[in-house]
């Protein structure tokens, strides 16, 4: 359909206007010989020294900078907007072109046109409650979408794009055509690189009523900028907690799938890619090292693709406090892995100790993708290699089969002539509880297990047996020294779980 003539007619107004004057100035007042004026006093005003300190005045950017006139600075040099940091006039203030010392000794009356020039329109920053004005300026054309996106969600209105480049954007109501004279034209400035509005008709005449559950503009580019800060907060929050706060705030009940996206462009605006992040990862690890001297990184790579690039398989690393703290903390390390969050589905094994004031203290890590016997395996061989050579040195896990293996593998360092292998409590209680379905029991197991003394721990099992005679026959193959406290002979320090581990996997999502 061909456009409404209006839309393009009645903002066809120049991209760049000039507001500190030009050479090709077409005016009929002007003179065109170079001879001085004379003003009423007789004093003579050189139009080309006018124009030399106007010049010196205006920044090359077409900023103004003021001079200091004050009676306290004893010369006259003009004073440098740029290397002071100032930004120029208080928002919503109009510019005028100001004069320079030099022009104080100039007739007044010749100077009258200049302080009359308006060298820069109003530019007021647009906020959520105010309504558009010719002269606003935006940093770049995506913040006047979304500002338009906005005032247009706000006031239950649509808009249609009429002409967009990279340096236009043209909109106008969606009911143009039926009487409302609503209409927004901005372009970016040659003079200061901003998208400023140069021709505005508002507000609406048409009346909208709400639209529906939903708003078309309303979409995720804008909800990503809506949860952008509570996402680089908390990257973990749930999409049903942002799609509450964004019909909060909007009064629209927005589809799912929109703050899903929404949640998507967020994480990857505040944190980035994540194909990009992991070809950031090997230069993150060199810096790394570089910035941490002793700090050890280990790489294993999967067999090259069709073009012949290496692919990221897994990587450990261990940062060089966390080894040579080690030496002074127990010789107990707790082990377990988590899921990451985001495109790719890897596993993040981590390795941490307790130190003398019982606080977590990371020892290792590593990106796998899964948890298996030859990642768990290579994970311990790293750290057997990398972190710690200390023989006698308790492991608490919990049963998973990659772990068991790796455990007994003779090959990775950690079987039982030179560390002592123990479970997780947590853990067999939350096995033991999938099997019989009893938190009474399950309970009464965990009470077991971290009793100090066999006799107690054997009037536990006894209240067990006769609670439920079967569930005895669950424990035939677990070794007493690997799960209980009573017959651990002290080597996992009275830490039954690997909570630890848990709390620092909070922190790390």
């Amino acid at each position: 359909m061909d456009e409404d003539p209006r839309s393009c007619d009645d903002m066809n107004t120049s991209e760049d206007d000039d507001y500190c004057g030009s050479d090709g100035d077409t005016s009929e007042d002007s003179s065109e010989d170079d001879t001085d004026d004379e003003g009423e006093d007789g004093h003579h005003v050189d139009d080309g020294m006018i124009r030399y300190a106007l010049n010196r005045v205006i920044a090359d950017d077409g900023s103004l900078s003021c001079p200091p006139l004050s009676n306290e600075i004893g010369n006259d040099d003009f004073f440098d907007e740029e290397a002071a940091g100032i930004d120029g006039a208080p928002v919503g203030v109009r510019e005028f072109v100001v004069p320079s010392a030099v022009f104080m000794e100039l007739n007044s009356a010749a100077m009258q046109p200049l302080n009359e020039h308006a060298m820069i329109p109003s530019r007021s920053l647009w906020n959520e409650a105010s309504e558009f004005e010719k002269g606003m300026r935006f940093m770049c054309k995506v913040d006047i979408q979304h500002a338009v996106k906005i005032y247009s969600i706000k006031g239950h209105r649509r808009f249609v794009v009429t002409h967009s480049t990279p340096d236009v954007w043209i909109v106008r109501c969606k009911k143009y055509l039926d009487g409302c004279t609503w209409r927004l034209r901005c372009s970016r400035r040659k003079s200061h690189g901003m998208f400023e509005i140069s021709t505005y008709a508002g507000p609406h005449t048409c009346i909208y009523a709400k639209l529906s559950k939903d708003h078309a503009h309303l979409d995720s580019t804008v909800i990503c900028r809506e949860v952008e800060n509570v996402v680089r907060r908390d990257p973990s929050t749930s999409v049903p907690v942002l799609h509450q706060m964004i019909k909060d705030k909007f009064s629209y009940d927005v589809h799912y799938k929109k703050v899903w996206l929404g949640k998507k462009k967020a994480i990857a605006k505040v944190f980035g890619d994540w194909a990009e992040s992991y070809k950031m990862l090997p230069r993150w690890m060199t810096a790394l090292q570089e910035s941490n001297p002793g700090t050890r990184v280990e790489w294993r790579h999967g067999e090259p693709n069709a073009n012949n690039e290496v692919v990221f398989k897994w990587v450990f690393w261990a940062f060089a406090p966390s080894i040579a703290g080690f030496r002074h903390c127990r010789p107990m390390i707790q082990i377990d892995g988590t899921f990451l969050y985001g495109k790719y589905k890897q596993k993040l094994l981590i390795a941490t100790v307790v130190d003398s004031n019982n606080h977590v203290f990371p020892l290792a890590f590593a990106i796998v993708d899964e948890e298996s016997r030859d990642s768990w395996g290579w994970f311990m061989a790293c750290l057997r290699h990398h972190v710690t050579d200390r023989d006698g040195v308790c492991v608490i896990s919990d049963r998973h089969p990659g772990i068991l293996l790796a455990m007994n593998d003779p090959r990775n360092g950690w079987t039982n002539e030179r560390a002592q292998h123990r479970f997780c409590l947590r853990h067999i209680c939350s096995n033991f509880n999938m099997r019989f379905g009893s938190k009474e029991l399950k309970d009464l197991v965990y009470i077991a297990g971290a009793q100090h003394q066999p006799r107690k721990f054997k009037a536990a099992m006894k209240e067990l047996h006769q609670l439920n005679p079967e569930c005895i026959a669950w424990f035939t193959d677990l070794d007493r020294a690997q799960w209980t406290n009573a017959y651990d002979k002290g080597y996992r320090y009275g830490w039954m779980t690997t909570n630890l581990a848990g709390i620092k996997f909070d922190l790390l999502r």
